[in-house]
This record gives structure tokens, sequence and C-alpha cells, in this order.
């Protein structure tokens, strides 16, 4: 067998292409991951408005939250959590943020004793109870609104 009949490609062009393959693999993943690609399972964010604040009087605990969805899917919050008590949130209380939409909305923290001046963790959660959100926010004497 006479070798220099024999053709093939050089091990430079060999190489140029495995590391080209490998990138390409490598750019679909981030975009599917990122959501780039197969956007159809969307995202759920939530920004919170330093509106957003504790309250509390004569009546009771409330929490004025002021949120914006960031993201490309429906948030349904269905739970607040304030310093470890959980106030699930039903009937009207229950809050949709649609993509791109701002929200205001006072709710009744029942079972829940705050104290003016101080700061307290509040965690919101959505469906199937999966925690979305924590954030640290100070108790007033009076709610906006």
């Amino acid at each position: 067998m006479n070798r220099k009949s024999t053709r093939g490609i050089s091990d430079v062009v060999a190489t140029v292409i495995i590391v080209a393959a490998t990138v390409a693999i490598a750019l679909v993943a981030v975009a599917y991951f990122t959501g780039i690609v197969g956007g159809s399972t969307g995202s759920q964010r939530l920004a919170i408005s330093p509106l957003s604040r504790l309250c509390t009087n004569t009546n009771g605990s409330y929490l004025f939250l002021a949120v914006e969805n960031t993201g490309s899917k429906s948030v349904e919050i269905t739970g607040v959590q304030v310093s470890g008590t959980y106030v699930p949130l039903t009937g009207s209380n229950l809050l949709t943020v649609n993509p791109g939409e701002s929200v205001n909305k006072t709710i009744p923290l029942s079972g829940v004793t705050l104290t003016p001046g101080t700061t307290y963790t509040v965690q919101l959660y959505t469906t199937g109870n999966v925690q979305l959100l924590a954030t640290e926010m100070q108790t007033y004497s009076s709610c906006p609104g």
C-alpha cells in the first residue's frame, strides 16, 4: 500500500472543526437554559418597590406590597411569611401579577404582631408553597392609601 496516495484532512483542520462544533453546542445549551430558546417555560420575577412596608395600628398588622413582575410569566402570590409566621392569601387577598404589570395591595397579616420601627424579614410564596422572594422591611404606624 502506498502511503503517499492516501489523503485526509490535516490535524489543524480537524482540530478547528472539533472546537467549532463544541462552541456551537455550548452556545445552544446556554441559550436554552437562559430562556432564549424554548421560552415556553417562562420565568417568574418580582421586583419589590421601596414603597412596600409593614404597617401596624389599632386595627392590626398589614403588609403594603408594591411589586412589579419583570419576568415573562404570571406570578400568583399565595402566601406571605413575616418573621416566621406564615399567612396564606385566599379569596380577595390572593394576588396575581401579570408580566410587565405593577400592583399595589394592602394585605392583612392576621396573627402577626409588629412593632413600629422594627425591621422584619418578609418572604413571598407562590403556588405550591415555593418561596419566590425574601426582603427586609421596616414597620410603620400607618400604611399608604
